[in-house]
Formats: C-alpha cells, sequence, structure tokens
C-alpha cells in the first residue's frame, strides 16, 4: 500500500508495509512554474490553439508544414503505384481470358476447316485482334500515366501556392490559416 503526497515541487511516497514499517521516498520534481508552458511545448504547431499560442516560432511551423506537404505527395504516389499495379494484374486477366476465348474458337474453327486460304485469313484477322487489344491496353495504360502526371503537377502548384500563403503568414507573424495545411488521412 502506498500513498502520495506533493508539496510544492517536492514528492513524497509513503510505503506501508505488513510488517508494520513505514518507508518514505521522495523525489524533488523539476517544473517550470508556468504549466501552460510546458503544455505548449510538448503539442506541436499544428495541435496549439489559440488559447494556447502566445509566440509563432516560424520556423518549427515551417518544419511542420513542409513535412505535411512531402507526406501528402508521398501518399499520391502511392495510391498511384497501388493503382497502376492493380491496372497490370487487371490487364493480364483480360488478356488470359481474351487468349482462351480465341484459342477456343480457333480449335472449333480450325476443325471445320481443316485446310485451305481460310485458315490463313482467320490466323491474320486472330493477329490483327490481338494487337488491336494489346493496343487498346497500351492505350488505356498511357491514358492513366498521363492522368497521374497531371494529379501530381495539380498538387505541386497547389502546394506551391499554400507555401507561398503560409511564407507571407509566418512573415506577418500571425497564424496561418488551417485550409494551408494538407488534409490528414491523404
Amino acid at each position: 500500500m502506498s500513498s502520495k503526497l506533493k508539496l510544492n515541487n517536492l514528492t513524497v511516497v509513503l510505503f506501508s508495509f505488513s510488517t508494520g514499517f513505514l518507508f518514505a521516498s521522495t523525489s524533488l520534481v523539476i517544473a517550470s512554474t508556468d504549466v501552460q508552458s510546458q503544455q505548449r511545448k510538448q503539442l506541436s504547431p499544428v495541435q496549439q490553439t489559440p488559447e494556447t499560442q502566445q509566440t509563432i516560432d516560424p520556423t518549427r511551423y515551417f518544419q511542420e508544414f513542409t513535412r505535411a506537404q512531402k507526406s501528402q505527395m508521398k501518399a499520391l504516389e502511392h495510391r498511384h503505384k497501388l493503382e497502376y499495379q492493380q491496372l497490370k494484374t487487371s490487364h493480364k486477366s483480360k488478356i488470359a481470358e481474351w487468349e482462351a476465348k480465341e484459342k477456343e474458337s480457333r480449335h472449333r474453327f480450325f476443325a471445320e476447316h481443316k485446310y485451305g486460304p481460310e485458315r490463313r485469313d482467320y490466323i491474320r484477322d486472330f493477329l490483327n485482334r490481338r494487337d488491336l487489344l494489346k493496343k487498346e491496353l497500351a492505350d488505356e495504360k498511357l491514358q492513366r500515366s498521363k492522368d497521374y502526371d497531371k494529379e501530381a503537377q495539380d498538387l505541386r502548384l497547389d502546394q506551391e501556392r499554400k507555401m507561398q500563403e503560409f511564407k507571407k503568414s509566418l512573415e506577418a507573424g500571425r497564424l496561418p490559416a488551417r485550409e494551408l495545411w494538407p488534409p490528414s488521412g491523404m
């Protein structure tokens, strides 16, 4: 069993043992007289509210803002990478499905047409259809890549604009607006 007493900056912990001995442990709590200043130091600039914020540390805010923007760009790149992998998987399954369907129809056609120029025409048409499918898939991949590049470029331009506004706010000694910060969970 123990009990704790706090007197100003001195903490006294009393331990009572079943044998009846009383043991006291003291420790000096080193703390600032201003408890709110300790709380402000523990909060990141984003978490600080106007009540807890008295002075603006521009370098700290700028570092946090830069870190948040980098995280936002990395999240976008990661999302694009995952979507690209899904696209590749989708294309592989489309090609496999198409090949299976074509193989079945080719076998049927060849069973009906044992000889002749019709087979050569069928193979020529088959190769053209396969080239057309691969071209469509390549066009889709190229379009997706262009969309990704455009989205990344738009994000960069938006981040540059917000960075300029952020710097202006810090230079003016004002707390930057929350709208400038990247959205969380992106």
